[in-house]
């Protein structure tokens, strides 16, 4: 079987490439063609092994239209995977199955909501990363998802801290500088707990740079404020391993890694009650949802989480741990995805 994935495969941070790389490397029995663009060493690291696996070739424009593929997987509704499914399927004589991934709930102000419509609509078999967009795709288009398959973390990566080694009293914001996220809420936090330490990390996407260029430069008067911006997969996953709380105040989401990514290095979240967070954090169990407002409610949470000894650290972490372990373990989202990819061919 040969599967497309038009995507550049070896971008480390990029939550999509995440996601179809693990298929991709953990289905030895499927041959998968896809496309490379390292951006930093750490990509550069990747690549070296990706692209010596047996399963996976590297790809561009001369393949596209040279090869035939019995699927086109695709996991975001740009204009450029669209032409991508096209072209296969005129290749193939439309015997080519599109597989799509709905990452996220559909949204105004997305640029891709129109074509991420056209891909929900015209798709063979649609794929949702949780109840959450899968219920958000139906009502809003009409079209039920195939199959609800999550997102996974690597878990062998994003690990519990060496026994022995305490939390610092800091509080972590990790996600994009945009509107939906709320990064605001962190400056009015550090305003309020001025006795404590915050780390901000995130990219600030161009489209958004009104946005995030005075938020930055705000976050950057603050002396209780360390903001740094996009940094490297292992100094975010450091910060997991040794920050006391992550704050996630974001309004929609899809299945939001970071999230998972922190539970499985044993951080206590506290996030909105809101979108898909729910189906992640068991509240009060293995983490914390909150109202946006009032602010006064973070702030308590928080401050309770700053004043655990280490063997109530321990104590959560096993739990937020074993609670995401359970649920998004790459193996099985990966053999998932090669039953749906089996599963269409015949059809």
């Amino acid at each position: 079987m040969n599967v497309l994935l038009p995507i550049r495969l070896d971008r480390a941070q990029s939550p999509i490439a995440t996601l179809l790389r693990e298929i991709a490397m953990r289905n030895a029995g499927v041959n998968f063609t896809s496309f490379s663009g390292p951006l930093t060493a750490e990509d550069e690291r990747l690549a070296e092994r990706l692209w010596g696996l047996p399963q996976v070739r590297r790809g561009g424009p001369p393949q596209m239209l040279l090869s035939r593929f019995d699927v086109v997987h695709t996991a975001s509704a740009t204009p450029r995977n669209r032409q991508a499914v096209q072209l296969a399927k005129l290749r193939s004589g439309g015997r080519t199955r599109h597989v799509h991934t709905a990452n996220c709930e559909p949204h105004e102000g997305d640029p891709h909501l129109e074509s991420y419509e056209a891909v929900v609509r015209r798709c063979d078999y649609l794929v949702a990363v949780s109840e959450t967009v899968a219920a958000a795709v139906e009502d809003r288009w009409g079209r039920r998802a195939d199959r609800v398959v999550p997102n996974g973390f690597d878990e062998t990566y994003y690990d519990l801290p060496a026994p022995g080694r305490p939390r610092e009293r800091t509080i972590l914001f990790a996600s994009a500088i945009i509107p939906r996220k709320h990064p605001e809420l962190v400056l009015r936090l550090a305003e309020l707990m001025p006795d404590a330490s915050f780390v901000m990390v995130g990219s600030e996407p161009p489209e958004d740079r009104e946005f995030s260029g005075p938020l930055r430069a705000e976050a950057e008067r603050r002396p209780n404020i360390d903001f740094r911006g996009r940094v490297p997969r292992g100094e975010l996953r450091d910060l997991m391993q040794t920050a006391a709380v992550l704050v996630f105040p974001s309004d929609y989401e899809g299945l939001p890694l970071t999230v998972v990514e922190a539970m499985g290095c044993g951080m206590p979240v506290v996030a909105q009650d809101a979108s898909v967070l729910p189906e992640i954090i068991e509240d009060g169990v293995t983490g914390w949802l909150l109202p946006r407002e009032p602010e006064d409610g973070w702030v308590a949470r928080v401050r309770e989480i700053l004043a655990w000894d280490p063997a109530r650290q321990r104590e959560f972490a096993e739990r937020a741990r074993a609670s995401v372990c359970a649920r998004f373990p790459w193996d099985a989202i990966a053999s998932a995805y090669g039953d749906i990819y089996r599963e269409i061919a015949r059809s």
